[in-house]
């Protein structure tokens, strides 16, 4: 009977782990049932421990290891492994360490450790905004460790865009985008803009094996701002895809050299200028389609993935939907169970519900909590969990119902977001700016004439 449990949970964990920055589909959902809805310093937080710095990524999560990347002391730019029964640190490692950390307002706010770890379920990679990159077994055994600003004579803050490497069949796509700070790396000062590229290692090695524009043949004014990657799998070989986005355009890459498949420009101009974050795109292939936002226009579209190649014009799209609040949130759309979510407008925004297939609002419904919502939200257990900027955690229904459903407020003693929550095992791991959260639903389990505190 033990092993049968123990197992179960081992399977949970490999088939549901949150493995990458957006979970095992990359579009921010889970399967995992069993959530906590309710949690304070008395009730359902495992624990909560105090990270060596500040942070703005999502840790991520394989059976009972959790690594996630922090800011240390003097410049030192981490990657730990936690024990997911109370949060002690296994093992830590000093991947880089910045010579400017003194007085650098980059390091004071974290942007250095933006980017999430990843794991296929053997090795973790993790790259900083420093341009430092490694890779470590789960024993803590260092594989490889470079510098691509160092290698590549890149700008280092064209890496502080939070652009997280994707892993697929033994190789790492990491876009390198085109910042607004280039002026600090003296690219503007010579006339040239640094072209935004995508770059692909071997994950075994760290070895470059290629580089390609992003965008190629978009104009420069398209190209600006950084980018964002994720990974459509197809069914099918030669179906799966790298979806590169940034600024108003959108395109879809070969998962072998890199050829450029398709593309999609948007016609709106970003509202915050060429550095803007935009919401990163959310696949769904079982429905073979991927949606995509743009602050731009204000809109959300779904392209087909079945026939997109070349230039895809408007008249290709699956649907388009103009946003009638006018405004997106930065936090990408989220897709569970055959329906997208979006938070829209602003103090206060709304969360409204479209039917996936056909772009059709189903429901809407106002936020009773008037801040600012940048993290994407996550689903699970029918369940949508908002993260808001001033550290409130909103819980809106989800799954098949008809109408918004406000479940719980969650205050989090007003500490700072600026990621998504990881789920696995019945677990949410909130990581905000300085702290990591374990939040389980506790319950009291009966064995023969004993009871104890799952």
């Amino acid at each position: 009977m033990f092993f049968c449990v123990g197992l179960g949970g081992v399977m949970e964990l490999s088939a549901q782990g949150w493995m990458q920055w957006r979970g095992p589909s990359m579009n921010g959902s889970t399967t995992t049932t069993n959530l906590p809805v309710e949690w304070s310093e008395q009730t359902n937080i495992v624990w909560g421990i105090t990270m060596p710095g500040k942070s703005g990524s999502t840790p991520i999560v394989f059976n009972t290891n959790i690594f996630a990347v922090s800011q240390g002391s003097y410049g030192r730019l981490l990657l730990l492994n936690l024990a997911m029964k109370n949060g002690t640190v296994l093992w830590e490692k000093e991947i880089g360490r910045l010579g400017n950390w003194e007085g650098n307002s980059f390091f004071e706010r974290g942007f250095y450790s933006q980017c999430s770890p990843i794991t296929n379920a053997k090795n973790i990679w993790a790259l900083f905004g420093s341009g430092d990159i490694a890779a470590y077994d789960f024993a803590g055994n260092e594989l490889w460790k470079r510098n691509l600003v160092r290698d590549h004579g890149y700008s280092e803050n064209r890496f502080l865009n939070a652009a997280n490497p994707v892993f697929f069949a033994g190789k790492l796509y990491i876009p390198v985008g085109f910042s607004g700070l280039a002026s600090e790396s003296g690219a503007e000062k010579e006339g040239i803009m640094e072209k935004p590229v995508i770059m692909c290692l071997d994950a075994a090695s760290g070895k470059t094996l290629w580089t390609r524009e992003w965008l190629a043949q978009a104009n420069d004014k398209l190209k600006a701002g950084p980018l964002c990657a994720i990974l459509y799998e197809g069914e099918g070989v030669g179906k799966s895809q790298l979806i590169v986005s940034g600024a108003n355009g959108v395109a879809g890459y070969s998962l072998g050299e890199g050829e450029e498949l398709w593309h999609y420009l948007s016609k709106g101009e970003t509202p915050q200028g060429e550095g803007n974050i935009l919401p990163p795109p959310v696949p769904a292939p079982d429905v073979g389609l991927l949606f995509v936002s743009f602050l731009g226009d204000n809109s959300l579209i779904a392209i087909n993935m079945d026939s997109a190649s070349g230039l895809i014009r408007e008249e290709d799209l699956a649907w388009r939907v103009h946003v009638e609040s006018g405004t997106i949130s930065t936090g990408s759309t989220r897709y569970y169970n055959n329906r997208l979510y979006t938070l829209e407008g602003e103090n206060p925004c709304s969360m409204v519900c479209r039917e996936a297939g056909s772009g059709k609002k189903l429901w809407e419904g106002t936020l009773s909590v008037k801040e600012t919502f940048s993290s994407s939200p996550t689903g699970a257990d029918d369940k949508i969990y908002c993260l808001s900027d001033e550290g409130t955690v909103v819980i809106i229904g989800a799954g098949e119902r008809e109408q918004y459903e406000e479940i719980a407020v969650i205050k989090m003693n007003g500490q700072v977001f600026n990621s998504g929550i990881a789920i696995s095992n019945q677990r949410l791991f909130i990581r905000t700016r300085e702290k990591l959260y374990c939040v389980k639903k506790r319950q009291w389990i009966r064995f023969m004439d004993n009871e104890f505190l799952d």
